[in-house]
Formats: C-alpha cells, structure tokens, sequence
C-alpha cells in the first residue's frame, strides 16, 4: 500500500479523536523502525517539542503499525533484518 494511504488514515483517526476529546493536543509524527535516520529524526522531533513546551508536554500515546510478515529474508538499508521475530 502507498504511503498516502496511510497518511489519509492516520488524519482521519486524528480527526476523530479531537472530535470526540475537545481540546486533545496530538501531533501525528513518522517514525520507521527500521531506519536509525528515520529513529534519530523522531527522537529529536519529540525532545524539540518536550523542550518548546519546558517540558509541560509528555508523550501519552504511542501507535504503531507492526503489522508484517514476511516470507522471504529481508534487509534495511543497514544490512540488518527487516523484522525481528
């Protein structure tokens, strides 16, 4: 599935939170497990966003899609397994 589809999802479901709990402060972000660029982006996104907030901000929530299974062995960039057993 492309990537788009899930970005649909994901605003759609944040749509729906702040529907239901007025006032909700959420903040969809990215994060690919299995790319220490993509880990270290997200790490520093969630310190920027807890130090803009002097720290009155705390992650509440975390979702993630781990939905796979794979067939075939498969490596990331890195060279490491794709998944992890």
């Amino acid at each position: 599935m492309e990537s788009s589809f899930f970005l649909v999802t994901i605003l759609k479901a944040v749509e729906e939170i702040r529907m239901r709990h007025l006032g909700a402060l959420l903040k969809p972000m990215e994060l690919d497990l299995t790319s220490v660029p993509s880990i270290l982006k997200f790490t520093q996104s969630i310190e920027k966003l807890l130090e803009a907030s002097e720290n009155t901000l705390s992650l509440q929530l975390l979702i993630n899609n781990a939905g796979i299974l794979a067939t075939t062995e498969r490596k990331t960039s890195k060279g490491y397994e794709w998944y992890v057993i």
